[in-house]
Order: structure tokens, then sequence, then C-alpha cells
């Protein structure tokens, strides 16, 4: 195992006056969606239970598609609606009045109270082989118009809407909008007769779902108003498509990452990550941990409070954290959608896994009856999501700190600043393109802090293209002391 890992930075970052990482020692752990690659993290998710688990999921998706109607009668375009305001992580239970939970109730009973919808509910849980995400998106599209009728229909009871031209469009799209149970069976049977074609439901499928976000564009660009009218847009046309997409959300909680390198002579990884070789390359001492490399960091440990301290105040200090080595595949791994809810707890899981008349899923039994393996796979699940990545990034040779915790918000960026000790950075790359003021700056940073904690010796490196060996190389500069 290597006793050197590389992070590659721009100067902007490192010297910056928003920022000044090399000053402040500080790595910043990042959440995914700030990540070049948009597959972080991504889980090949598929569903596959039972009546009841099937059922909930429809009512959940009611529950999501009424808190984004409900935002739009009291906002309108005023202010954008998007999924952070969508409640993945709640039930109804989570309602916070007697009223709304009674309108959610004749929501639910609307919906179901269809006998073409609670025909095609019936069949959901028919389909033998596993469902994933563009037939899952199928089916919800499906039942989509017939959803927001039933919210629609719930608030005009309620004297909340008033009867107007797009109440009789709704209807007639639901009108129009054909049901057909039989759909399950089609496909069950495609899938039986044509064994040798792998995922071949799923190719059919995700035909489909590019059919209808070609249509949903062509919408759109039919009608230039709705580039202004975003919500309008989400709640008729893209709700679906989001609503799969959030799912995620249940399996695990969020996790931020700081990205390291085995090597320092990737000439992508410089164009990529250090200013198209304008910024430097970080070299870090490592220990092990686990087996696998480790850096100590200082950040939030823990929290104190007490009865004369009613807002507990996070404790600081120094974590042994891990740096996991990445694995490159050609696939992302599998998750049970319905037998990995482990983000959720107590009488959030025991309403997903619960028809409400005491009768429990399948699903709950799988992950109860042997809890201790199922929590041991499903970490192991956690681990594996967080460390898999395509093999299209294998040049990266990463190695990745993650930060995760039920208990602090990183969602504040300062939270997600960790520091590092100034002894175990033990030297700087140059890249090629690196200014002379940049050089000049980040030598006086370190000839300052070497005299502070007086230390003798600092590595100064320069990239530059070797001939010889075709690629990027790193030489010595011997020549500039600390």
């Amino acid at each position: 195992m290597s006793e050197h890992l590389y992070r590659f930075r721009s100067t902007a970052f490192l010297l910056g006056e928003k920022y000044q990482e090399l000053d402040r020692q500080e790595i910043y752990c990042a959440s995914l969606k700030d990540l070049n690659d948009p597959m972080e993290g991504f889980k090949d998710l598929f569903w596959s239970g039972d009546k009841i688990v099937w059922v909930n999921l429809l009512k959940h998706y009611l529950l999501c598609l009424d808190r984004a109607c409900f935002l739009f009668m009291l906002n309108g375009n005023t202010k954008v609606i998007d999924f952070a305001s969508m409640p993945v992580l709640e039930t109804e239970n989570d309602l916070p009045t007697q009223k709304w939970k009674d309108t959610y109730k004749e929501i639910c009973d609307r919906f179901f109270g269809t006998p073409s919808v609670a025909e095609y509910a019936d069949k959901l849980p028919s389909r033998k082989g596993p469902m994933r995400r563009y037939e899952l998106h199928f089916h919800l599209r499906t039942l989509h118009y017939h959803a927001l009728n039933a919210v629609v229909e719930a608030y005009r009871h309620l004297g909340v809407m008033i009867d107007g031209p797009e109440a009789g469009i709704l209807r007639d799209l639901c009108e129009r909008k054909s049901i057909k149970p039989e759909v399950f069976e089609i496909t069950n049977s495609l899938e039986e007769r044509h064994p040798d074609i792998v995922d071949g439901s799923d190719q059919l499928y995700a035909v489909l779902y590019g059919a209808s976000m070609q249509a949903a564009l062509i919408a759109k660009y039919n009608s230039p108003a709705s580039s202004n009218d975003h919500n309008r847009a989400l709640i008729f046309l893209d709700f679906p498509d989001q609503y799969v997409r959030a799912l995620e959300q249940m399996l695990y909680i969020d996790w931020y990452t700081a990205c390291f390198s085995g090597n320092c002579v990737n000439s992508s990884m410089w164009g990529h990550y250090a200013d198209n070789h304008r910024g430097v390359c970080l070299k870090f001492r490592t220990g092990t941990n686990a087996g696998n490399p480790s850096i100590p960091l200082y950040g939030i440990t823990g929290w104190r409070g007490n009865r004369t301290m009613p807002n507990p105040v996070p404790t600081h200090g120094y974590n042994q954290f891990q740096l996991h080595k990445i694995v490159y595949k050609k696939t992302y791994p599998e998750f049970d959608f319905f037998r990995s809810l482990g983000r959720l707890r107590g009488p959030a899981l025991g309403w997903w896994y619960s028809d409400g008349k005491g009768n429990n899923s399948s699903c709950c039994r799988d992950v109860f009856d042997s809890e201790a393996q199922w929590r041991e796979k499903y970490w192991a699940g956690f681990e594996i999501a967080r460390t898999t990545k395509l093999e299209d990034w294998a040049y990266e040779d990463e190695y990745r700190l993650v930060l995760t915790s039920f208990l602090t918000d990183y969602s504040n960026p300062l939270n997600k600043k960790l520091k590092y000790k100034f002894e175990d950075l033990s030297g700087i790359i140059f890249g090629i393109n690196t200014s002379e003021e940049d050089k000049l700056s980040i030598i006086r940073i370190i000839q300052a802090k070497c005299k502070q904690e007086q230390r003798k010796e600092f590595e100064f490196h320069q990239a530059y293209y070797s001939r010889k060996a075709g690629k990027i190389d790193v030489s010595p500069l011997n020549l500039i002391q600390v």
C-alpha cells in the first residue's frame, strides 16, 4: 500500500480569498451533486414486493403529489417547487394537522376508488421479474393524471379550488389515458418467451421512457410560455420522473466526499481537477486504518448539551478518516428497494410495511426475521454504493474520504470543512502551467508554516512532459529550501 496519496486542486481554492485552503489546511467534502460524475452514488434499484408495499408506494406518490399541488396553490410561480421540498422521507403520519390527514385520506379514497386504478394496483405484485426504474416510471406515468385528478377533486370538494378550464382538461386526460392492467401479463410473457435477451423488459421500457421524455420536451417546445411555468410543468409533465429519481433518498443517509488519487502524473487528472494544469497537486502522507489508507482530520466529533444548554453545541477533535479505494466496474450494484429502506425509522418504516389493518408485508419479514444479517448486508451495500464507479473513470485511481453522520447537519458548508495536520502534507507539485505568481505565493505560505512548526523539510516538485516516457512526470525542486 502506498504511503502517499495525492489531491489535485485549483489555486483558486488554495489561495483565493474566499477559500484559502492551503493557509487554513482545509479539505472540503463536496456533496454528490457538486461532483463531475452525474452518476455518483448511483444505485441500480429494482422493485419487487407484495400488494401492501406496492399500494403504499402509490399512496406515498399521492403524498408527494399533494404537497406539490399545495405549494403550487400557495405560491403559483412566485417560488420554484423542486423535490427538495417534497416529503420523500415522510408518511401520512407526519402531516401537521388532522384536517390535512383527512384531505389526504380523501385523495387516496378517490384514487383507489377508480376501478381501473384499483385493478392496476392489484396487478403490480404480479410482475415476476424485478421491476426497474424505466418500468416503474411507465406505470406511474400511466396512473399520474388519475392521481392528479384525485388531488384536484379533493381540494375542489373542500372549496379550495374552483372549477376552471384546467379541470376539464384533466378530466379529459384521465378519460383518454388508457389503463391496461394486462401490461403486467404481457411483460411477464415476453420475459418467459425470450429468456436469452438480457434485461429485455428493461430495454423495452427504456424505449417507452425515451418516448415519454420526447413528448414532454415537444410539449414544452410548443408552449414557449412553459419556460416561465416550471411549477405547472413539474406537476403535469415531470412529476413521475422526478419522483422515481427521489426514491433513492429512502435507502441511505446523505454523504459527502473529498477525493484523492494514487498517482500524480495522469494528464487528464491535471486537466480536470487542477485547472488545466494551472493548479497544483498536494502530496499527503497516509497511515493505515482497517486495511485502508487513512489520515487524521479535525472536525465535528459529537454534540454536547445539558439542562442549562438546551441547544446542543458541536464538539471538535481529530478523527482517523479512512480513504476508501474506488472499485471500477461495468455496472452499478443492485438494490432491492422495498427491502433496503434503512434510512426510515420507527413509525415511517412501519407505515411502509403495513396495510393499516394489522397485516404486514412479507418484505417486513425479510428484513426483521434475520435483522442482524440484514443490517450487515445493508451497511455493506452502503459501502459498495459509495465506492463503485464505472470503468470509464478507472484512470483516476481514486481514493475517497467519506463524511456522513446521523447526528450532524452537513448541509452547512462550514461543517464539511476538515483540517489536516501540516505534518501530513509532505509536498506540493506545481502544474505545467502554474503561474510564477501562484508558485511564489504557495512557497511563502509553506515557508511560514515550516518556520512556525520548526519543520526542516518540505518537498516541492514540478510536473513536466517527459518525451522519453511519453507522459507527464515530476521532478524535485531541490534548490527551494524552507
